[in-house]
């Protein structure tokens, strides 16, 4: 009786103590990520909202590279959110081809404003 009485206290440390070691390096190497700011939802919102307004503005929208200074897409554009108002102020900087078929960059100045579920555009402005 007394191997087998050993035999089962040794697996079941082989069992245990594997299952501590996995349980507290998940929790301790994925910590939970905060959950975003009502200002960065804004401005993550409006982000996407100044691409729509721009996009028929080009001469071929498909031509577009939103993420054109970086690996990051068009969430990267700089954003400042006035939560109270609901306005925010986006400068999205992209390329994309101008009328003669070459890609230009193209600096815009986008106000948009937080109405209920949509975004109503304020003003926008290509530099």
């Amino acid at each position: 009786m007394g191997v087998v009485k050993d035999t089962i206290i040794i697996g079941s440390l082989f069992v245990t103590v594997p299952l501590i070691w996995w349980s507290w390096t998940s929790e301790t190497m994925n910590p939970a990520k905060p959950e975003p700011s009502a200002e960065e939802q804004m401005e993550s919102g409006a982000r996407y909202a100044c691409r729509y307004f721009i996009e028929p503005r080009l001469r071929n929208p498909d031509s577009a590279d939103w993420g054109a200074m970086g690996d990051h897409s068009y969430a990267s554009w700089p954003a400042s959110a006035d939560v109270g108002s609901g306005r925010v102020t986006v400068n999205p900087r992209f390329r994309a081809e101008n009328g003669f078929g070459g890609m230009t960059i193209s600096d815009w100045h986008c106000e948009v404003q937080k109405d209920r579920d949509d975004w109503v555009l304020v003003s926008l402005t290509e530099h």
